[in-house]
């Protein structure tokens, strides 16, 4: 197995374990973690995307693909980003380049075959 298989096989089972571990959380540790996030993503990042589409302005980012990961992990926690437009206008342009599709269809072909 790569170093790269071996990353991406660790991070899937993270993923995967915390979605089955996620309905195991207790009610109010996961309501303060929401609230938590919420006021986060609220005021830091809301902010942050106000004037642009990424966080430093008009290029990308490594903080722009971080914030796309953590932003995919919010139905764990079922916050919906509707609410705010910058933040999931942000998420869904990153979402949209052909980059990142190319990725998730590695991903996905990863998983298929269990690596």
């Amino acid at each position: 197995m790569s170093r790269l298989q071996y990353v991406v096989t660790s991070q899937l089972k993270s993923v995967d374990s915390l979605k089955s571990t996620s309905s195991k959380i207790p009610k109010g540790i996961h309501s303060r973690c929401s609230r938590c996030i919420r006021y986060t993503y609220q005021t830091k990042m809301e902010a942050a995307l106000k004037d642009n589409l990424f966080l430093l302005g008009e290029t990308m980012s490594i903080a722009d693909i971080y914030l796309y990961v953590l932003c995919g992990w919010c139905n764990v926690f079922g916050i919906d980003l509707a609410g705010w437009p910058a933040l999931d206008c942000h998420h869904r342009a990153i979402h949209a380049r052909s980059a990142t599709q190319a990725a998730w269809l590695a991903e996905q072909e990863m998983t298929r075959l269990h690596i």
